[in-house]
C-alpha cells in the first residue's frame, strides 16, 4: 500500500476500530458507509459561514486542523500494511523463507496491535460526532479490511496450504486493495480544506497549478494500488515528466504574478514542496521501494497539515503568521 492520506505502495490514500478493540465481531461494525459519500462542500461552506462570527474559522476547517495529529498516529497502521506487503513481495520473489516470514509476521502482529491502540487513544481525544472524526474512523476500518486478508494470505503460505487456497487468499487481498484505492482521491481533497474555501473568480495561476497537482496526485495513487509487476514503466515515467512540468510552470509563470496575496505565495511554496514529495513517491514507484513511498506520503501529510495551519494564521492576521507560514524570500 502506499498513499498517505491513508496510502501505500499497495493501496494506492484511512466504528470498526472501536469494535475491534472491544472484541466485537466484524458484522457488528456500526459505520459501513463512507461519511463523505454525501458530503456537499458548497452547502457545508455556506451553512458554516452563516454560523461563524466575524473572523471566525469554519467549524469543519478547525476540526480538520485538530485532527491532523490523530491522522498521523493512525497512519502508522498504513505503515504496518506496507511493511507486511513488502514481506509478501519477498515471498513472491522467492527470497524469503517460511521461518523468517513466521518471525516477521509475529513482530508485525505486535506492531499492529500497538499502533491500533495508539490510534484509538488519539481518536478518543477528538469530538466524537464530528465529520472529521467519523471520516478518520471509517478510514481506519478500511485499512483494517486490507490488513486482515493480507495477514491471512501470509499465514496460508506459512501453513503450506494448497496453491488453490493461496491463490484464493491472494484474490481476497487484491479485492480489498482495489476497494481501498477507490475512495482515496475524495478523502485527500477533504483533508486538504480546499473544498471548504471560497471559490476565487477569476481563477489564479495558483488555482490552475493546484488543480494539476491534484490530478498528478490522483494518478500517483492509481499506480500505488497496483503491484510493482503490474505497473507500466511508460505510465510512471509520464508521471515524472508531468511533475517536472507543473513545477516549472509554477516557478516560471506563477511566482511573479502581481495579484497573489501573501497566503497564496505561501501556498505556492508548499505546493512546490508537495511536488518534490510526489517526485519521491514516483521514484518509489519506479524502484518498487515501499519505504520510499511511505516517506513521501508522510511528507505529503505533514505539508498538508502545515498548509491548513498557515491558512488559519493568515485568516486571522497575515502580519502575525509564524515564520514557517511566511512567503519564501527569493
Amino acid at each position: 500500500m502506499s498513499k498517505r492520506e491513508f496510502g501505500t505502495s499497495r493501496r494506492g490514500p484511512r466504528s470498526l476500530l472501536l469494535a475491534l478493540v472491544l472484541g466485537l465481531p466484524l458484522g457488528a461494525r456500526a459505520q459501513a458507509t463512507d461519511p463523505l459519500s454525501d458530503f456537499d462542500p458548497a452547502t457545508t461552506r455556506s451553512a458554516e459561514t452563516r454560523a461563524a462570527g466575524d473572523n471566525e474559522e469554519l467549524a469543519t476547517v478547525v476540526q480538520l486542523r485538530e485532527t491532523q495529529d490523530a491522522r498521523a498516529t493512525c497512519n502508522q497502521l498504513v505503515d504496518d500494511v506496507n511493511s507486511l506487503a513488502a514481506l509478501w513481495d519477498q515471498v513472491r520473489a522467492r527470497v524469503l523463507d517460511r521461518e523468517t516470514l513466521g518471525l516477521e509476521l509475529r513482530e508485525a502482529d505486535v506492531r499492529w496491535e500497538k499502533h491500533r491502540a495508539q490510534c484509538l487513544l488519539a481518536r478518543g481525544e477528538l469530538q466524537e460526532f464530528a465529520l472529521t472524526t467519523r471520516t478518520l474512523t471509517w478510514e481506519v476500518e478500511q485499512i483494517q479490511l486490507v490488513w486482515e486478508p493480507l495477514q491471512a494470505l501470509c499465514r496460508s503460505w506459512l501453513d503450506e496450504e494448497p496453491r488453490s487456497e493461496i491463490d484464493a487468499a491472494a484474490g481476497r487481498y487484491l479485492d480489498q486493495l482495489s476497494a481501498y484505492g477507490s475512495w482515496l482521491d475524495r478523502h485527500a481533497l477533504f483533508w486538504d480544506d480546499a473544498w471548504l474555501r471560497p471559490q476565487q473568480s477569476p481563477r489564479s495561476c495558483l488555482d490552475d497549478a493546484r488543480q494539476t497537482a491534484e490530478e498528478l496526485a490522483s494518478e500517483i495513487r492509481s499506480q500505488m494500488v497496483l503491484s510493482p509487476s503490474k505497473r507500466i514503466e511508460a505510465e510512471v515515467l509520464a508521471l515524472a515528466n508531468s511533475r517536472r512540468a507543473i513545477e516549472k510552470s509554477i516557478n516560471e509563470s506563477c511566482r511573479d504574478t502581481p495579484t497573489l496575496t501573501a497566503i497564496q505565495h505561501v501556498e505556492l511554496d508548499l505546493l512546490v514542496a508537495l511536488l518534490k514529495a510526489y517526485g519521491k513517491s514516483i521514484d518509489g514507484l519506479r524502484s518498487g521501494d515501499p519505504q520510499a513511498l511511505e516517506e513521501a506520503m508522510k511528507r505529503e501529510q505533514a505539508l498538508i497539515a502545515r498548509l491548513i495551519r498557515c491558512r488559519a494564521e493568515h485568516d486571522v492576521d497575515p502580519q502575525l503568521a509564524s515564520e514557517s507560514c511566511q512567503p519564501r524570500i527569493p
